[in-house]
């Protein structure tokens, strides 16, 4: 039986059929920094699920930095992200708030009711 782990974006590389991919296209020349026809058709495919063909889409590295990204964006400076102490943005993000010097996050403890 397959065990999913949801604990955060970054313990496993990728999902095996995205890797088998990468390997099949690992020695193909394209241009850099999501200029590549990948990247274009990506963009392309998610602009027009959303019913949006015409709006950019912008790719990040990772959930950490989109974290950051949509919080930076999102967030007044009087504003902060609630969470449960046990929560992903309590337990995996708050160093990144710290070091990039963003909006801060507060944990809160779940009393059950």
């Amino acid at each position: 039986m397959t065990t999913y782990s949801f604990l955060d974006d970054y313990s496993e590389v990728c999902h095996p059929e995205i890797l088998q991919s990468l390997g099949e296209t690992n020695l193909a020349q394209q241009a850099a920094y999501g200029n590549d026809d990948y990247s274009i058709e990506a963009r392309q495919l998610v602009a027009d699920a959303c019913g949006q063909p015409d709006v950019p889409v912008l790719f990040v590295t990772g959930g950490t930095l989109a974290n950051l990204t949509i919080s930076s964006a999102a967030l007044r400076s009087h504003e902060a992200i609630l969470s449960a102490s046990s929560g992903h943005m309590a337990t995996r993000e708050t160093v990144r708030s710290k070091q990039l010097d963003t909006r801060s996050s507060r944990s809160i403890r779940p009393t059950g009711r």
